[in-house]
Protein backbone atom coordinates (compact mmCIF):
# COMPACT_ATOMS: atom_id res chain seq x y z
CA UNK A 1 0.00 0.00 0.00
CA UNK A 2 1.28 3.45 -0.90
CA UNK A 3 0.00 6.45 0.95
CA UNK A 4 0.37 9.74 -0.87
CA UNK A 5 -0.15 11.91 2.19
CA UNK A 6 1.99 14.86 1.23
CA UNK A 7 0.32 17.61 -0.76
CA UNK A 8 3.44 19.60 -1.57
CA UNK A 9 7.15 19.73 -0.91
CA UNK A 10 8.21 23.20 0.18
CA UNK A 11 11.95 22.68 0.40
CA UNK A 12 14.72 20.14 0.73
CA UNK A 13 17.95 21.36 2.28
CA UNK A 14 21.00 19.24 1.35
CA UNK A 15 22.39 20.17 4.78
CA UNK A 16 19.85 17.72 6.26
CA UNK A 17 16.26 18.89 6.45
CA UNK A 18 12.99 19.00 4.54
CA UNK A 19 9.65 20.80 4.83
CA UNK A 20 6.37 19.62 3.33
CA UNK A 21 2.65 20.43 3.48
CA UNK A 22 -0.14 17.93 4.02
CA UNK A 23 -3.72 17.45 5.09
CA UNK A 24 -5.21 14.59 7.06
CA UNK A 25 -7.72 12.74 4.92
CA UNK A 26 -11.36 13.23 5.95
CA UNK A 27 -12.00 9.51 5.98
CA UNK A 28 -9.07 7.62 7.47
CA UNK A 29 -10.41 4.19 6.51
CA UNK A 30 -10.00 2.99 10.08
CA UNK A 31 -6.39 4.19 10.29
CA UNK A 32 -5.56 6.19 13.38
CA UNK A 33 -4.55 9.79 12.82
CA UNK A 34 -1.36 9.28 14.79
CA UNK A 35 -0.18 6.66 12.31
CA UNK A 36 -0.89 9.01 9.40
CA UNK A 37 1.00 11.84 11.11
CA UNK A 38 3.94 9.53 11.74
CA UNK A 39 3.92 8.46 8.09
CA UNK A 40 3.87 12.12 6.98
CA UNK A 41 6.95 12.74 9.13
CA UNK A 42 8.67 9.66 7.69
CA UNK A 43 7.93 10.70 4.10
CA UNK A 44 9.30 14.17 4.80
CA UNK A 45 12.33 12.67 6.54
CA UNK A 46 12.90 10.44 3.53
CA UNK A 47 13.39 13.55 1.41
CA UNK A 48 15.97 14.93 3.88
CA UNK A 49 17.89 11.64 3.76
CA UNK A 50 17.30 10.87 0.08
CA UNK A 51 18.89 14.08 -1.17
CA UNK A 52 22.24 12.99 0.31
CA UNK A 53 22.68 10.30 -2.36
CA UNK A 54 20.64 11.94 -5.12
CA UNK A 55 17.58 9.82 -4.25
CA UNK A 56 19.25 6.57 -5.33
CA UNK A 57 18.64 4.55 -2.13
CA UNK A 58 15.50 2.79 -1.03
CA UNK A 59 14.41 3.75 2.46
CA UNK A 60 12.43 1.81 5.05
CA UNK A 61 10.77 3.22 8.15
CA UNK A 62 12.67 1.09 10.66
CA UNK A 63 11.99 2.26 14.23
CA UNK A 64 10.22 4.88 16.32
CA UNK A 65 12.27 5.97 19.31
CA UNK A 66 9.69 8.42 20.65
CA UNK A 67 6.49 10.10 19.53
CA UNK A 68 4.08 12.58 21.09
CA UNK A 69 0.70 13.56 19.63
CA UNK A 70 -1.90 16.20 20.46
CA UNK A 71 -4.35 16.22 17.55
CA UNK A 72 -7.82 17.67 17.74
CA UNK A 73 -10.53 16.98 15.14
CA UNK A 74 -10.22 20.50 13.71
CA UNK A 75 -6.47 20.18 13.06
CA UNK A 76 -6.60 18.48 9.67
CA UNK A 77 -5.73 21.08 6.98
CA UNK A 78 -2.69 23.21 6.27
CA UNK A 79 -0.29 20.95 8.14
CA UNK A 80 3.42 21.80 7.98
CA UNK A 81 5.81 18.88 8.40
CA UNK A 82 9.46 19.51 9.25
CA UNK A 83 12.14 16.82 9.45
CA UNK A 84 15.81 17.14 10.31
CA UNK A 85 18.59 14.55 10.20
CA UNK A 86 20.25 14.10 13.57
CA UNK A 87 22.55 11.08 13.14
CA UNK A 88 23.53 9.92 9.66
CA UNK A 89 25.35 6.71 8.81
CA UNK A 90 25.77 4.71 5.63
CA UNK A 91 22.98 2.36 6.79
CA UNK A 92 20.45 5.15 7.41
CA UNK A 93 19.68 8.01 9.76
CA UNK A 94 17.86 9.08 12.90
CA UNK A 95 15.52 11.98 12.30
CA UNK A 96 13.65 14.45 14.46
CA UNK A 97 10.38 15.65 12.99
CA UNK A 98 7.26 17.62 13.82
CA UNK A 99 3.83 18.34 12.43
CA UNK A 100 2.41 21.82 13.02
CA UNK A 101 -1.07 23.17 12.42
CA UNK A 102 -1.64 26.08 10.06
CA UNK A 103 -1.44 28.38 13.09
CA UNK A 104 1.92 26.90 14.17
CA UNK A 105 0.72 24.70 17.05
CA UNK A 106 2.76 21.49 17.37
CA UNK A 107 0.43 18.54 16.80
CA UNK A 108 3.02 15.77 16.71
CA UNK A 109 6.73 15.23 17.32
CA UNK A 110 8.80 12.12 16.77
CA UNK A 111 12.30 10.71 16.64
CA UNK A 112 12.63 7.78 14.25
CA UNK A 113 15.06 5.73 12.19
CA UNK A 114 15.01 5.40 8.42
CA UNK A 115 17.16 2.58 7.07
CA UNK A 116 18.71 2.36 3.62
CA UNK A 117 17.87 -0.99 2.05
CA UNK A 118 19.53 -1.76 -1.28
CA UNK A 119 17.89 -3.78 -4.01
CA UNK A 120 14.19 -3.56 -3.12
CA UNK A 121 13.29 -3.23 -6.80
CA UNK A 122 14.99 -6.32 -8.27
CA UNK A 123 13.56 -5.75 -11.78
CA UNK A 124 14.87 -2.22 -12.17
CA UNK A 125 17.63 0.12 -11.17
CA UNK A 126 14.96 2.65 -10.15
CA UNK A 127 14.47 2.95 -6.39
CA UNK A 128 11.07 1.99 -4.98
CA UNK A 129 11.14 4.94 -2.59
CA UNK A 130 11.93 7.59 -5.18
CA UNK A 131 10.29 6.28 -8.33
CA UNK A 132 9.78 8.44 -11.41
CA UNK A 133 6.10 9.26 -10.76
CA UNK A 134 6.97 10.49 -7.25
CA UNK A 135 9.99 12.51 -8.36
CA UNK A 136 8.13 14.16 -11.24
CA UNK A 137 4.72 14.50 -9.58
CA UNK A 138 6.13 16.35 -6.59
CA UNK A 139 8.80 18.14 -8.67
CA UNK A 140 11.33 16.97 -6.12
CA UNK A 141 14.50 18.25 -7.78
CA UNK A 142 13.10 21.78 -8.10
CA UNK A 143 12.58 21.91 -4.32
CA UNK A 144 16.23 21.35 -3.43
CA UNK A 145 17.79 24.47 -1.96
CA UNK A 146 21.05 25.55 -3.49
CA UNK A 147 23.96 25.54 -1.06
CA UNK A 148 27.72 25.37 -1.16
CA UNK A 149 27.66 21.67 -0.22
CA UNK A 150 24.38 20.85 -1.92
CA UNK A 151 23.40 19.11 -5.09
CA UNK A 152 22.79 21.39 -8.06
Amino acid sequence: MRWHLLQAIEEIDPAGSAVTRAQLPAANDGVQRELLLLEMMAQTGGLALGVLDDFQSDLVFAKVDSADFSVSPSDTAGLRIEARLSEVREEGAWLDASVKSGSGIILAQARFLLARVPGLNKNSSTPVSFHRAFMEGYQVRSKILKSEKGIS
